[in-house]
């Protein structure tokens, strides 16, 4: 008889596809890396890790995916990586988040931020809705108390621009596909006409992005009040979070930051509101439905089929003088 590895045992405990558990996600490039620690004979296990991917908005990911596989396996302890800004320790629906400490107890430590290996155990998107609201509050010390009755508009730089991030890691990875600068000023231009609200905050890491002095320079143009900053992760985040309307870019900062803001009303996305959905293996874009639960309104922009092909970002020059130029004609608002 052959002896099962730990992940076998864990897998066959809890109903889990060992083949699952080790695929590779083609279109990231990264693989989950899913490991047993400290192994217990009959593969149960006590607590879940989440190894270090990135920061804010890909932690922020991982929690909400490792709450929701605790839940199905019955777990009832999650430790997360050190980052900022983090969450504040503490229980949120019965389960204990704690900061990554060496621990005896049987573990699966994985990345969790691909749902795709656990598909098998994860819950329905209403199992969702409750560990978001269940997780929120341990964010609630970066949420300002009152909105501010603005457009607050985020660019993606630094890291996918070439920029090395803190954890070492290169992110110029085809996902992440960079919206033109006529994206933000059809997206600004359209948002102040529905809502009435006049003033603009652009928010980013670095001016590497070339949409970032594009939009400056048409809000100059268009004399439309605005102010920019380029402050701690911590600051730029809770400007998001307090804002009104939110124009995302592609990347998980601030998909998160409107998922977790107690004040947003509005979120414009450019091609899909989740940019990582297509790795994901669910039904549908899982934070769609979480920000139309919570009251958000959605509004896609899509391209005429000519902009930067879907995974195929390289943050070559043809690319960043397309994000320059590309013509805001040919932007219609999604179904």
């Amino acid at each position: 008889m052959t002896t099962p590895t730990p992940l076998t045992a864990v897998a066959s405990r809890y109903g889990l596809s060992p083949a699952a558990l080790a695929a590779r996600i083609e279109a990231s490039g990264y693989d989950d890396d899913v490991e047993i620690e400290n192994p217990a004979p009959d593969g149960h296990v006590e607590r879940l890790r989440i190894k270090p991917l990135g920061r804010f908005g890909n932690v922020f990911a991982q929690l909400l995916h490792a709450m929701l596989v605790a839940r199905a396996l019955g777990v009832r302890r999650l430790a997360f990586p050190a980052y900022e800004p983090g969450p504040s320790p503490g229980e949120a629906a019965g389960i204990r988040l704690e900061p990554t400490a060496p621990d005896t107890a049987p573990t699966l430590a994985a990345r969790f931020f691909w749902a795709a290996p656990f598909a098998q155990v994860l819950a329905p998107a209403r199992e969702a809705e409750a560990m978001l609201a269940a997780l929120a509050p341990r964010y609630a010390h970066l949420a300002p108390a009152a909105p501010a009755e603005e457009i607050a508009v985020h660019f993606r730089a630094g890291d996918v621009f070439g920029v090395r991030d803190p954890g070492g890691y290169d992110w110029i990875v085809p996902i992440y596909v960079q919206p033109p600068a006529s994206y933000y000023q059809a997206a600004i231009a359209r948002a102040r006409a529905e809502t009435g609200i006049a003033r603009v905050r652009l928010v980013y890491e670095g001016r590497e992005n070339p949409a970032v002095e594009a939009t400056a320079a048409w809000l100059l143009a268009e004399r439309i009040p605005f102010t920019a900053q380029s402050l701690t992760a911590a600051d730029d985040l809770a400007a998001l979070m307090a804002a009104r309307v939110l124009v995302g870019d592609c990347g998980t900062f601030a998909e998160a930051a409107a998922l977790l803001s107690p004040h947003l009303r509005m979120l414009w996305a450019f091609r899909t509101v989740e940019c990582h959905a297509h790795i994901h293996a669910r039904p549908e874009p899982l934070w769609a439905r979480l920000l139309r639960d919570k009251g958000v309104g959605l509004r896609v922009l899509r391209d005429g089929g000519d902009y930067i092909a879907p995974l195929t970002w390289s943050a070559s020059p043809e690319q960043l003088a397309m994000i320059r130029d590309y013509p805001v004609e040919k932007l219609s608002l999604a179904d």
